[in-house]
């Protein structure tokens, strides 16, 4: 969500093992996909990403392969915590490069207030 609201980019997060279904049909060689891997299901999920490369996209691994791989401390929860930081950064890296000010998103207010009636 972050990625959408920063830069304006279509994002949307799949469980690793849903992609496959349908979400697989909208790779192509202009996709980025980021694997937050899970240490129980790390083989699987390298086999997601093998799949989704060999259609042309990109991958970011965090904890496992990818065409950038970071390796991340911890496990479980406390990794996906440590990831949280690179991806606000490249959420900003991106809306840069789209020239937008992510200080003042667009059509977005800092409290959002709802009108009863």
């Amino acid at each position: 969500m972050k990625l959408q609201e920063m830069s304006l980019s279509y994002a949307q997060a799949f469980h690793p093992m849903e992609y496959r279904h349908g979400p697989i049909s909208l790779i192509d060689e202009r996709s980025l996909l980021v694997m937050l891997y899970s240490p129980a299901t790390a083989a699987e999920e390298a086999l997601v990403v093998r799949d989704v490369q060999a259609k042309g996209a990109r991958v970011i691994g965090f904890g496992g392969p990818g065409d950038l791989s970071i390796s991340l401390p911890g496990k479980g929860a406390v990794a996906a915590l440590v990831a949280l930081p690179a991806l606000q950064l490249m959420g900003e890296m991106v809306a840069l490069q789209k020239n937008l000010n992510t200080e003042a998103p667009r059509h977005l207010t800092k409290v959002v207030v709802l009108n009863e009636g």
